[in-house]
C-alpha cells in the first residue's frame, strides 16, 4: 500500500474513516510509534485470514500521523467518528460539545481489556466508569537529571514541589511539541496543589519548553541553553542512550501518572471483537512495559505515584480548562522551542 506523507494527512488528504471497514485511529507517542506499527501489522496478517471486517488504520497502514484531538475536534456526526481510537490524554473528547454529543449520549465508551480489569483499584474503576474511558496502560512524567551537570552546589530535588523554589529557577526544561506546551498531568499536579499561582511560578522557574529530540541532544552537551533537570514522559526518558548519563529521580510523590486510553463506539463493539484481541497480545504488552506504559496487571500499585484528580479535572470543559492552564503557565515562560533537530 502506498504511503502517505504526514503533511498530506495534516491537510486531510488521507481520510480518517473508510466505509465498510472498522476504523481505528492509533495516536501513539513518537518513541513507540514505529514498533507499535510493526506489532499491529503482524497482528493484521493473522487477522485478515479470519472472517472479520477489514480494518482501516491510517496512522499505521498509511503511515499518516496526526494527534487524535486534531482529528476529532470538528466532528459532529457519528459516522465521521473512528470506531476505535487510542489517546494519550484527556483532550478534545472532554470538551463540552464532544462530551455531550458522543460520550454522555453513550455513542462512545471506554474499553479496558478484560485481562486488565481485575488489577485496577475500585476507586479508579469508578472514575473510569463515570467519565467513560478505558485504559491500556499507565504512563508517567518523570524528572530526569543530567548527572554530568551536577555540581556540589547544585540544588537536589526530592519532591515535585522543589521545582517551584527560587534555587531551581533556570535549572529545568520540559518537553513540548507541535507548537504546544502540552497541558499535561504535570500541570494538573501544580494546579491541584497551588492553583493558578503555582502554574505561573512553574512557568517562571523553567528554563524553557523544548521538543524531546532537542532535549536529548542537549543532555551532556556544553550548551548555555541546556539545564540540569528535564521533565519528560517515561516513554521518552526510556529512549535516552545510557552513555548520556541521564537518570530519572525518585521523588517522594513518585512519577506523575498519565494514562494511555481506549475508546470504542458502542455500536462497533461487536464487529470489533477480533480487533480488540490485539490489546491482549503479549508483544504489545512487552512494548508498553519497555516504553513505560505499564498495563494495569504490570503496574506496581504499591510504589509511590501521583494520580491527578481525574474526577475533578474531567468535570470541566477540557478545551476551556486547558486554555486557562496554558495562559497561566505561559505567563512568564521565557523560552518555547518546539522545533525538532
Amino acid at each position: 500500500m502506498e504511503k502517505s506523507t504526514s503533511e498530506e494527512f495534516m491537510q486531510q488528504d488521507v481520510p480518517v474513516c473508510k466505509e465498510g471497514h472498522i476504523n481505528f485511529f492509533a495516536s501513539m507517542p513518537c518513541p513507540m510509534k514505529n514498533r507499535f506499527g510493526d506489532i499491529f501489522l503482524e497482528f493484521l496478517n493473522e487477522y485478515e485470514e479470519k472472517e472479520y471486517m477489514p480494518v482501516y488504520c491510517p496512522t499505521v497502514q498509511l503511515d499518516a500521523h496526526k494527534r487524535i484531538g486534531a482529528v476529532i475536534k470538528d466532528i459532529t456526526e457519528e459516522n465521521e467518528l473512528p470506531d476505535l481510537f487510542l489517546s494519550t490524554g484527556f483532550g478534545t473528547n472532554y470538551s463540552a460539545p464532544f462530551r455531550t454529543r458522543f460520550m454522555e449520549s453513550g455513542i462512545l465508551k471506554g474499553y479496558t481489556p478484560e485481562s486488565q480489569k481485575p488489577f485496577i483499584p475500585e476507586h479508579l474503576k469508578s472514575v473510569m466508569d463515570k467519565y467513560g474511558f478505558g485504559m491500556l496502560g499507565l504512563g508517567s512524567w518523570q524528572l530526569v537529571v543530567d548527572t554530568r551537570k551536577l555540581k556540589d552546589d547544585t540544588p537536589r530535588a526530592s519532591s515535585w514541589d522543589d521545582l517551584l523554589k527560587p534555587e531551581f529557577k533556570g535549572l529545568v526544561t520540559m518537553h513540548g511539541h507541535e507548537g504546544h506546551t502540552i497541558i499535561s498531568a504535570v500541570h494538573h499536579y501544580y494546579y491541584e496543589k497551588f492553583g493558578m499561582e503555582g502554574l505561573v511560578k512553574f512557568g517562571e522557574n523553567l528554563k524553557g519548553v523544548k521538543h524531546f529530540s532537542n532535549i536529548i541532544k542537549a543532555i551532556g552537551a556544553v550548551d548555555p541553553q541546556s539545564t540540569v533537570y528535564y521533565i519528560l514522559p517515561a516513554v521518552i526518558a526510556n529512549q535516552i542512550p545510557a552513555k548520556f548519563s541521564a537518570l530519572p529521580i525518585q521523588l517522594k510523590e513518585g512519577d506523575i501518572i498519565s494514562p494511555l486510553l481506549i475508546y470504542v463506539k458502542s455500536d462497533a463493539m461487536k464487529k470489533a471483537e477480533g480487533l480488540l484481541e490485539f490489546f491482549d497480545m503479549d508483544s504489545l504488552s512487552d512494548l508498553l512495559k519497555k516504553s513505560g506504559y505499564y498495563p494495569p496487571a504490570s503496574f506496581n500499585w504499591d510504589e509511590p505515584a501521583y494520580f491527578p484528580d481525574w474526577d475533578n479535572i474531567l468535570q470541566k470543559d477540557q478545551m476551556v480548562f486547558d486554555k486557562e492552564l496554558t495562559e497561566a503557565f505561559e505567563a512568564k515562560l521565557e523560552v518555547f522551542d518546539y522545533e525538532t533537530i
